[in-house]
């Protein structure tokens, strides 16, 4: 159990008692590629923020507080914390409620967290919902990343009238991409994955229709055993890539580093980089759903690709062959992980 205690005006501050829960992975019925499961610190919550607001069934409601916790034992499969609200928060009333996890990662300055999360007092939950989001640091490099592998997290909840038990399904507001070569493919080996096109401001519950923020490098993976597990993370995207500009300079993609002994020898022994776009259909969009994860398995490699990533970035030829299958984030999956306030 652990205190976490919020300014208010004195002991008779109402409080609620949250416990989360980290379900251990489930263990599939079938023995190819239908579910995932979370690694490192994929499940890991270091703090919560609580927006409330009063109900309205437009998403109108108004700001009334905010309340935090911070997590000392987020590894933890399960964290009970008893948290202190502020004076506006009654037990009496009901309220609709944005939940978000990890946000101090990003705003690590308390100052600057605390002037952030001012800017919703004059609010609607609809408008916070639209307008709540992570921005992604750089490196000196350029390459935008996930800090200490803290994945946003976000929920919606309602705190009845009278009742001080509440429960929320945290979902990441994130997409994982696993890389693997095929089983059945022989003389290929991986051994260096990059993840280009990501937004670098990650909202933590809407959709990015048309993303017109930066993007840039997230990720650069070294691999093990001819495969990516975990480690490369995207931003939920629904994007149409009719446009040949748009799909170059747009769509979230993959740079492989994937060498053949068929294909990469003599003078195209050096030209083993290949981009790969991910999850475009048909009709040339390309979806990517927030705490989803897609594998990408590569089935062939045909002719020689570039020498350098970045030339691969700007190859617009199919040289190789892959198949993206969507798959489960167990440890979270659809309600991911669950936290119930009492």
């Amino acid at each position: 159990m652990i205190e976490v205690i919020q300014p208010g005006d004195g002991e008779d501050n109402n409080t609620l008692t949250l416990t989360y829960t980290i379900p251990d992975a489930t263990v599939g019925t079938r023995s190819d590629v239908s579910y995932v499961e979370a690694t490192g610190t994929e499940s890991t919550v270091d703090g919560l923020h609580l927006l409330f607001f009063n109900p309205d069934n437009h998403g109108n409601g108004t700001f009334v507080a905010t309340a935090s916790a911070t997590l000392k034992d987020a590894s933890l499969k399960q964290n009970t914390i008893t948290v202190t609200l502020p004076a506006e928060v009654k037990t009496e009333n009901e309220y609709s409620v944005l939940v978000v996890a990890n946000l101090a990662k990003y705003i690590p300055v308390a100052a600057n967290l605390t002037t952030y999360l001012a800017t919703f007092a004059d609010k609607t939950y609809g408008q916070a919902w639209e307008e709540l989001q992570a921005l992604l640091p750089v490196d000196a490099g350029g390459t935008y990343s996930f800090p200490d592998g803290r994945l946003p997290m976000s929920g919606t909840t309602v705190k009845r009238s009278g009742n001080s038990a509440m429960s929320v399904d945290l979902l990441r507001a994130a997409v994982r991409i696993d890389v693997k070569v095929g089983d059945g493919l022989t003389g290929v080996t991986l051994s260096n994955v990059q993840l280009r096109n990501i937004a670098s401001v990650v909202p933590f519950f809407r959709t990015q229709e048309e993303i017109s923020l930066p993007r840039a490098a997230s990720a650069n993976q070294s691999v093990t055993d001819n495969k990516v597990v975990g480690g490369l993370y995207a931003v939920e995207t629904s994007l149409g890539v009719t446009d040949s500009r748009v799909m170059l300079n747009d769509a979230t993609c993959l740079l492989l580093n994937i060498k053949s002994t068929a294909v990469h020898k003599d003078a195209d022994a050096a030209k083993t980089w290949y981009r790969v776009n991910l999850n475009i259909n048909a009709a040339n969009m390309q979806f990517l759903k927030r705490n989803n994860a897609y594998r990408v398995v590569v089935t062939g490699v045909f002719t020689p690709g570039s020498t350098t990533p970045d030339e691969a970035y700007n190859n617009k030829a199919m040289l190789i062959s892959t198949v993206t299958i969507l798959t489960e984030w167990k440890t979270s999956g659809v309600t991911p992980p669950d936290v119930t306030i009492q």
